[in-house]
């Protein structure tokens, strides 16, 4: 996941977008609508065209919205009636189809770098190309 100047598709900031593509599978499909953003970047989602999928800057800032409410559900700092937001994050570190997961320091850290791409091309207007 790159991001890129408000005129240009010069590279601003890059890092690996894996725990991304996670999010939505993590939560509960009753509540996965309340995350349309984060629907949108997820693998299966049909808006790639060619393995890309670029954002603009006004839907950079709504994954961010997103992605940090996702993580406060996670953490209990926001409740979700029904959801239990430490199982979400359990779910949400799961990243292969035999069940390996990431640990959770390291699946912060992951979410960390990804959460600050995200404040640097909302504080300055970038878009956002994300590849499969």
């Amino acid at each position: 996941m790159v991001s890129l100047g408000p005129a240009d598709d010069e590279v601003r900031d890059e890092v690996w977008p894996g725990p991304l593509f996670l999010t939505i599978e993590a939560l509960p499909p009753d509540v996965q609508g309340q995350f349309p953003l984060l629907k949108r970047i997820q693998i299966d989602s049909s808006l790639y065209v060619d393995e890309i999928q670029v954002l603009e800057a006004d839907a950079v800032v709504g994954v961010l919205a997103e992605l940090r409410r996702l993580r406060r559900i996670c953490s209990g700092q926001e409740i979700l009636d029904g959801v239990d937001g430490r199982a979400v994050f359990d779910s949400w570190r799961e990243w292969s189809a035999t069940g390996e997961r990431y640990e959770p320091g390291q699946m912060n850290e992951f979410v960390d770098a990804i959460e600050r791409v995200l404040a640097r091309a909302v504080e300055h207007h970038w878009r956002l190309r994300i590849e499969l």
